[in-house]
């Protein structure tokens, strides 16, 4: 089945989701957890992406975003593929780690935005994780303590938010509060506010998007794809061998994973890269050493868990 084109361009508004494949926790524990916030606030960062809300839950992750030059699909790679590869050799796991390509649905009603961001950061209270609104403001899983002024390794656009509800920050905090505790669901069950559903409806509507099936092994190839989706460069900036600081980055990462892990030949991977044999000899070097400042490793970890067309 052809996939749906994504309606993307810098400004533009998000709910992304990611769900573990089958209910599988993409989180076991806390370490897991701020490695992945420290991941996506780099790669936030990096690209221009704002956040104004997002909650990571046990087995899938809720984000708000906002577009920025960097391209919606080229983020979630970046954060997405670095996770798994992180966490299934932590956990000495094989196999996909997402269910499908992440889900994105358009945010374009200006009154969504604030029920979004209530939405998303409610998700711990309605599943038990965390009982009522002061325990949230305490809690790093989702954006509710940032905007709560408790700080958080990812930024929020705290005063883009606040400045929604009013003139002075504390007075939005308040206010905020105030709209927070209407979403809460009575004892009972029901949705926030009474409503018959909430934007997870929509979610769910949201055509799913299904992994290929993996490789028997890796190739060079697939380590260059790998290589520029977690440094967030082009795969034809790095094969054409153009000069760049990004691509200089994924060049080296790809020759250090071809050449140490794989056991590629020089030329094999310099033919790839665009590049002479001796330059890929100079690129080792760095590529070790930005795998290390990544704890980066392909061990124990096959193409299909990461790679996607």
């Amino acid at each position: 089945m052809p996939r749906h084109r994504r309606d993307d361009h810098p400004g533009a508004l998000h709910h992304v989701m990611a769900r573990g494949i089958d209910g599988t926790p993409v989180f076991r524990d806390e370490g897991d957890r701020w490695r992945y916030l420290e991941r996506a606030s780099t790669v936030l960062e990096e690209g221009g992406t704002r956040c104004y809300a997002f909650a990571l839950m046990p087995n899938h992750v809720h984000l708000f975003l906002q577009t920025g030059p960097a391209p919606l699909a080229t983020t979630m790679a970046r954060i997405g593929t670095y996770h798994a590869l992180h966490f299934n050799k932590r956990y000495e796991r094989r196999g996909h780690l997402f269910q499908n390509r992440y889900k994105s649905v358009p945010v374009e009603e200006e009154s969504y935005f604030l029920e979004l961001i209530r939405y998303i950061h409610l998700n711990p209270v309605r599943a038990g994780l965390v009982r009522g609104l002061p325990e949230l403001g305490d809690c790093p899983w989702t954006g509710h303590q940032a905007l709560m002024g408790k700080g958080g390794v990812l930024r929020l656009e705290t005063e883009r938010i606040l400045g929604r509800l009013a003139e002075e920050t504390a007075e939005g905090r308040r206010r905020l509060l105030e709209y927070m505790g209407k979403g809460i669901p009575a004892p009972g069950g029901g949705s926030p506010d009474g409503g018959p559903g909430g934007p997870e409806t929509e979610f769910e509507k949201a055509p799913g998007h299904g992994w290929p099936p993996g490789a028997g092994g890796w190739t060079v190839t697939d380590v260059v794809t790998v290589a520029c989706r977690i440094v967030g460069v082009p795969v034809g900036d790095v094969a054409s061998g153009r000069r760049g600081v990004l691509a200089a980055k994924a060049r080296a990462l790809a020759a250090h994973l071809a050449v140490d892990e794989l056991g590629a030949s020089k030329a094999e991977v310099a033919l790839a890269l665009g590049v002479s044999r001796p330059a890929v000899w100079n690129c080792l070097g760095p590529g070790r050493a930005l795998a290390s400042s990544l704890c980066l490793t392909l061990d124990g970890v096959t193409p299909g868990d990461v790679l996607r067309p």
